[in-house]
């Protein structure tokens, strides 16, 4: 399969997206006081690829409010780099990624009184584009509950391993979330969560000693009788054993009109991404926010969008047709830091194969899409992984070179039939995780994470 590598240039994702900028103030900039007060980059970490380059968000507070730096450097900012040889930095603030590694930025006024300063990572991608290598493999293919796939999966600070899963046959209500250790044979405990949805790109938050799971719920029934398209987005406690429906979820997000609800979060700089739908599927969106203004939010009482169906199940509650009133945290009340529209048409865009997953870290958002091959051993399976900025700039796309070798995913013993449907993807520490759900001759579902360090060369 050829891959497909976009480096070096910045190509535009969808011409429907816009940033926007929180500031401190409502003041009119060029009015008033403009001595600058204070400096401070939007995130502390930022990552950016070898050859690329970018203008980094700088807000400047002058007495009259808070801006962000344009090149223009009208304010006759000094900019520094501690290793430039890794990434460079101009006059007017570009930074350039010249090298794999970690360099320090900064940005200082002319008097050297007032600085603010930023973590550059400067990875490569081109390791994705490498064979199936046994140090790739994170997880070597572990059944996990009820022998059905793994939808997805995320890592948490705790050294767990938290998956997503819908239960099969009679189960197929229920969105499974399971812990366990990345190479333990067998899961170690789960959650059940009843009538949430389809269990799509979960996300894992430590809260002092607890982890929170951020998952869909209040999906619908569909007519193959799984459920689907969840309209809030739940925020819960992990609970080993526990069972909770969709109204006993007692923290949930909400985007009127928009439904298939999935996070991703980089709590490190304050980030959350929202990915989601319009009704009928047609065009997709991601929302990014303030992580810490998105929880701040009241909550209200609110008529979800869509009506739902739900229950009929053998020995369950009488199946219901509603549009449910809930107690939500309602984003529209938030201005997000950028909304982009996902495209529909070239198969060199990001959107166009179906969403199987993605990331948001310092600055990036990992998107992943794919299919498995229907198990027949006859072509292998697909997986792109697309890489993009808050603008909507295409960085980098490359496919999954590991999985189109059906004989070395047998003799890794992953697949015996080629079979690796993508499900789900991470980015921690210079670390990319892309998961598979594999299956074999056998019809037992295994979970598989591959793993790429982004912070060496290929």
């Amino acid at each position: 399969m050829k891959t497909k590598l976009l480096s070096c240039v910045l190509l535009a994702l969808t011409a429907c997206c816009t940033i926007s900028c929180s500031t401190d103030d409502s003041d009119d900039i060029g009015s008033g006081d403009r001595s600058i007060q204070s400096l401070g980059f939007s995130s502390r970490i930022f990552d950016l690829f070898v050859e690329e380059e970018t203008l980094p968000e700088l807000n400047i507070r002058t007495g009259s409010g808070t801006e962000t730096y344009t090149a223009a450097n009208e304010y006759g900012l000094n900019w520094h780099s501690s290793i430039p040889n890794i990434a460079s930095i101009s006059d007017n603030g570009i930074i350039r990624g010249e090298a794999i590694g970690t360099s320090r930025i900064s940005a200082r006024t002319p008097d050297n009184l007032k600085q603010a300063a930023l973590t550059v990572n400067v990875l490569q991608s081109e390791q994705l584009d490498q064979p199936l290598a046994r140090d790739m493999i994170y997880t070597s293919g572990h059944m996990l509950s009820d022998n059905s796939v793994m939808q997805s999966f995320d890592l948490g600070a705790d050294g767990y391993m938290y998956c997503s899963q819908v239960g099969r046959g009679s189960n197929n209500y229920n969105v499974i979330i399971v812990r366990k250790q990345a190479n333990a044979a067998n899961y170690e405990s789960r959650m059940l969560l009843p009538y949430a949805g389809h269990g799509n790109n979960i996300a894992v938050e430590q809260d002092g000693a607890d982890m929170y799971v951020w998952v869909g719920s209040y999906g619908t029934r569909s007519s193959e009788g799984d459920y689907t398209l969840s309209q809030t987005m739940a925020r819960i406690k992990y609970a080993p054993g526990k069972t909770l429906k969709p109204s006993e979820c007692y923290e949930q997000y909400w985007i009127p009109q928009r439904r298939n609800l999935q996070a991703s979060l980089d709590p490190d700089n304050d980030i959350i991404l929202f990915w989601c739908t319009n009704s009928n599927y047609s065009t997709r969106y991601i929302y990014l926010y303030r992580l810490s203004e998105v929880k701040a939010l009241p909550e209200s009482s609110e008529q979800l969008s869509f009506s739902i169906t739900w229950g009929g199940e053998t020995g369950g509650p009488a199946s219901v047709t509603e549009k449910p009133t809930v107690m939500v945290k309602n984003l529209s009340q938030l201005e997000p830091l950028a909304t982009i529209t996902l495209p529909q048409s070239s198969p060199l865009t990001v959107g166009s194969n179906g969403n199987q997953g993605h990331d948001v870290k310092n600055g990036k958002i990992y998107y992943y899409e794919g299919a498995g091959n229907n198990n027949d051993g006859a072509t292998p399976s697909t997986a792109t992984v697309s890489i993009f900025d808050f603008n909507g700039n295409l960085i980098r796309r490359h496919d999954v070179a590991a999985i189109e070798d059906m004989g070395a995913l047998a003799s890794q013993g992953l697949t015996s039939t080629g079979y690796m449907e993508p499900e789900g993807i991470k980015f921690y520490d210079g670390m990319l995780y892309c998961g598979f759900a594999s299956r074999s001759t056998d019809d037992v579902r295994r979970a598989v994470v591959l793993q790429y360090d982004l912070m060496q060369e290929p």
